[in-house]
């Protein structure tokens, strides 16, 4: 189930197995249609799946920024394993890529 994450609880929620997590923007077509028809392919390759909202955890988004580089546009997929960023995927993508993505990118 895809879920929101934020600033007080972003460290909790990647901390524990292999999670996905999608930064967006409220409005941003591409991040809905990625949390709502995307993601959930994803369900049964990772632990969790969380969406942070850019505009309203700018702190957080900073922070990520200096251990997975700028964040100039969204949808922003990161992936990490057991709170450790794995990777990093820019923009929109379909089900399969993200199925290999969150296998091939995190073992």
């Amino acid at each position: 189930m895809v879920q929101e994450t934020n600033e007080m609880n972003f460290h909790r929620d990647t901390g524990k197995g292999k999670v996905l997590v999608e930064i967006s923007n409220p409005g941003c077509v591409p991040c809905e249609q990625m949390k709502k028809n995307i993601l959930p392919v994803a369900e049964g390759s990772v632990d969790g799946i969380f969406i942070l909202d850019a505009s309203e955890n700018i702190e957080m988004v900073i922070e990520l920024q200096d251990r997975v580089g700028s964040i100039m546009a969204v949808p922003v997929l990161l992936l990490f394993e057991e709170g450790e960023f794995m990777a990093r995927h820019d923009g929109m993508m379909t089900g399969d890529d993200l199925l290999e993505f969150v296998s091939d990118e995190g073992e």
